[in-house]
């Protein structure tokens, strides 16, 4: 019997006794029908992920399904306190490389609509 029908078969029984379970799957290790046989099964997705950011390990969750529910789909940043509680953290910054030349054909174009809007209320007005 393959992996994703010993999972389907548990799943019906588990669901059919009203047993609540929690399945930790990590990807990348199972058959992907294995996984799509999970997702379909399950009443819940969570997914949890963790990166490298400004060097120091950054952990995010998302809630990718959640039948009967609508939900933001979007990675959140937490961390584990030292009391095993989890905090939200907001998302670090984003670093952005303008030069200063950027900034001035940027200016001088904002600036340059601004005089168009000045000059088109003048000519309304007149």
């Amino acid at each position: 019997m393959s992996e994703c029908h010993r999972s389907i078969d548990m799943t019906v029984v588990l669901k059919r006794e009203k047993i609540t379970t929690l399945m930790i799957v990590e990807e990348g290790v199972h058959e992907e029908s294995f996984m799509a046989g999970v997702r379909h099964l399950a009443d819940g997705v969570f997914e949890l992920h963790l990166v490298d950011e400004m060097e120091k390990p950054a952990h995010y969750m998302r809630v990718a399904q959640l039948h009967g529910l609508v939900h933001p789909v979007d990675w959140i940043r937490f961390e584990v306190t030292p009391s095993g509680t989890l905090r939200v953290k907001p998302k670090p910054p984003f670093k952005v490389d303008i030069s200063e030349q950027d900034v001035s054909a940027t200016l001088e174009e904002l600036e340059e609509r601004e005089f168009i809007k000045s000059v088109l209320e003048q000519l309304e007005k007149e």
